[in-house]
């Protein structure tokens, strides 16, 4: 009676422990892809200013809005032509090995409106409307938007 109670215990005592670090790791590997994405954001902004041919200002820190929106604000004034953002943020999002499922929304500054947007997804129809339309040089914000919450799902090539 006391070796059941006793085996009980331990099995018991196992699974709270097991839970418990299944807990601790899932947790850490959210944060890893947390950071990971902030890192991937600050890159597309880098190589938005370079393509720009700004060299010199800030990135500012990048703001996670929710667990699928992040927002990329510049420190200076910039213009884009749409065929380098597109390019730019696909490409640092596949070497970064984030969700290829997303919506970018270029955002005025002063009057919030969005400038250019566009969506790549992967089932779904893909939208890049006004390819090759550079535009004028102002204050942006863009904003890129997940389909969904990747932190605690597996990432690719991991």
């Amino acid at each position: 009676m006391k070796s059941r109670i006793l085996i009980t215990c331990t099995i018991i005592m196992t699974a709270v422990i097991s839970a418990g670090f299944l807990i601790s790791k899932n947790h850490e590997y959210a944060d890893y892809v947390e950071r990971r994405a902030m890192l991937v954001m600050r890159d597309i902004g880098h190589k938005i200013l370079l393509h720009a041919g700004d060299s010199t200002s800030r990135v500012l820190p990048i703001k996670k809005m929710s667990a699928t929106v992040f927002q990329l604000e510049f420190q200076s004034r910039f213009t884009f032509v749409p065929d380098t953002l597109v390019k730019v943020v696909h490409t640092s999002l596949t070497s970064g090995k984030l969700p290829l499922h997303y919506t970018v929304n270029v955002f005025d500054c002063s009057t919030k409106e969005i400038i250019y947007g566009y969506q790549i997804a992967e089932k779904a129809s893909t939208l890049v409307p006004c390819l090759g339309r550079q535009q004028a040089k102002g204050c942006y914000v863009i904003q890129i938007v997940f389909f969904e919450d990747f932190s605690n799902a597996p990432v690719l090539g991991y």
